[in-house]
């Protein structure tokens, strides 16, 4: 006897949203794969430069690694501007866009925030007060992909979830996603092999920012 299973259906995973027009949102899909109805994406948002601007005058030859943005991210300029020099060391001020002031970051420690990591490395000569750096973070091409935590241009960050089946194999597609203010059953959704219980976690704690509430299935 051959055994059929039912196809996965958006009804499987969406009890109900607060309102569909305002619920959901049309995406372009990006070039790569097949995306299951639930396929957890983020959104190329953000263009990150894999380095950053020392600014005219900077002594210490030093350098910043490891760039990438937290869900918090905003478009502009954020700097980095060291306000206490020492050997082999050194403490910077760290501003976004708007000019808010972040935790201080500290040399050869990674900083890690809901707007911007990094990592200021060590160099000879050491810095000196007044050094800056700055991370020009641009807008992306906007396009959906499966979420990718190893991203650092927001497909790293859980934008929503396909509420139909794409094929983007071989090229772009037009897609629906549910992105906000909804019931759903959790354990449907569909993530990328591999991924990792602390992973799940945090990113199923973004989507309950975004509105998202995940309830057990009967």
């Amino acid at each position: 006897m051959v055994m059929y299973s039912e196809k996965k259906r958006l009804n499987d995973i969406l009890i109900r949203e607060l309102d569909p027009d305002f619920c959901r949102e049309t995406v372009t899909i990006g070039q790569g794969k097949k995306y299951p109805v639930g396929t957890v994406v983020g959104r190329r948002l953000f263009s990150v430069p894999e380095v950053a601007t020392a600014e005219d005058g900077i002594v210490g030859f030093g350098n910043m690694s490891d760039i990438s943005i937290g869900s918090l991210a905003m478009y502009g300029p954020y700097t980095m501007t060291c306000v206490e020099a020492k050997a082999d060391g050194g403490r910077f001020i760290v501003t976004t866009p708007e000019g808010v002031r972040l935790p201080d970051a500290l040399v050869g420690t990674p900083f890690v925030s809901p707007h911007i990591n990094f990592t200021i490395n060590d160099g000879d000569p050491d810095f000196v007060a007044g050094d800056s750096y700055t991370v020009e973070i641009a807008p992306g091409d906007g396009k959906a992909f499966q979420i990718d935590f190893a991203a650092t241009d927001g497909t790293q960050i859980p934008y929503g979830f396909t509420c139909g089946d794409y094929n983007a194999t071989d090229f772009d597609t037009r897609g629906v996603v549910v992105k906000k203010d909804a019931l759903i059953f959790g354990e449907e959704l569909i993530w990328p092999d591999g991924i990792t219980a602390d992973q799940k976690a945090n990113a199923m704690a973004n989507l309950s920012v975004r509105g998202f509430i995940s309830k057990v299935g009967a």
